[in-house]
């Protein structure tokens, strides 16, 4: 069976966020997007055109994209979502350092608000994943960090 692949409002988010951030630009464009998430340029084209439209990214024709402000807080409230699930993963699991990040992101949206609670309780409530980056505060903002 072939693996089911979403995409996601989130998904893009978070592929800007990343692709952003590893950009000198700090902005992203179409392509990268589209290889990141596996979907053809237009198909990523068309998306990013709405999520400006939702005013989840801003656009500079022929610069790229990035998130707004509610762009971020939301990309940010899955990514804590996913590594929690992935260090929930890991601790009490034991599954392997390469496949926690997938496997989580596979959960990660069939979470609801109550096991995403529990689990943080039951992690008494992490600031930092298994990988070392921090984990979004249930607000959004990123704990402060030495590394």
């Amino acid at each position: 069976m072939s693996e089911i692949r979403r995409t996601r409002i989130e998904d893009y988010l978070i592929a800007v966020e990343q692709i952003c951030e590893a950009s000198d630009s700090k902005r992203a464009t179409t392509g990268p997007i589209a290889r990141l998430l596996g979907v053809a340029n237009g198909t990523a084209s068309s998306m990013l055109k709405q999520l400006a439209e939702d005013g989840l990214l801003s656009h500079l024709p022929y610069e790229g994209v990035r998130l707004t402000s509610e762009g971020r807080q939301r990309a940010r409230r899955v990514l804590r979502r996913q590594r929690l699930m992935a260090l929930f993963l890991g601790r009490t699991l034991h599954v392997a350092w390469e496949s926690m990040a997938d496997e989580a992101w596979r959960l990660e949206p069939a979470m609801s608000g109550e096991l995403l609670r529990r689990i943080d309780a039951f992690l008494d409530h992490p600031e930092f994943d298994l990988h070392g980056p921090p984990l979004p505060r249930e607000e959004g903002p990123l704990p402060e960090s030495d590394s």
